[in-house]
């Protein structure tokens, strides 16, 4: 397995299916195409495939971003901690988790790259910047949130 390292002319993030680990990095760091595919390339991301957590922090190092993950426990809902799901069939990973709506209104100042199951989206001062899926995206659950402090050596923003 060859994991292709070069970043051809014509590979522009719109082209490579709005992959949203791509759309979200472009996002926080306002780099433009060629340096955020080659960063998340190097990060070990395959073309038009996803890219994980750990690659994807990775990638904010190489692109210049200060970040700091959130502990776990900041993303539990106080309202389902400690307390049981009422179906049998339920992911272990999300039943506790804030949703993204409930995220914005606990943490309205800041920007976050956030993971929710199966997708990544950015949320700058409590609004959500998801092209790839604007619609359904307020009741996701939030497995992952990254805070990010610096682009570049600017101050983009924190928590109040």
């Amino acid at each position: 397995m060859r994991v292709e390292m070069e970043v051809s002319m014509n590979d522009t993030i719109a082209s490579l299916k709005r992959n949203c680990s791509l759309v979200a990095l472009q996002c926080v760091t306002g780099r433009d195409d060629a340096t955020v595919i080659s960063a998340a390339r190097r990060a070990g991301q395959r073309r038009n495939c996803g890219i994980r957590t750990g690659q994807l922090l990775v990638a904010l190092g190489l692109l210049g971003v200060r970040y700091d993950v959130l502990p776990r426990w900041e993303l539990l809902d106080p309202r389902k901690f400690g307390t049981r799901p009422r179906s049998r069939v339920w992911n272990r990973w999300t039943w506790d988790r804030l949703t993204l709506a409930a995220f914005c209104r606990k943490f309205p100042h800041g920007t976050f790259l956030l993971s929710v199951l199966g997708h990544f989206l950015v949320v700058v001062d409590g609004r959500v910047h998801d092209p790839n899926c604007p619609s359904r995206t307020r009741r996701r659950k939030v497995i992952e949130a990254i805070e990010i402090l610096t682009v570049g050596g600017r101050i983009v923003g924190g928590r109040s």
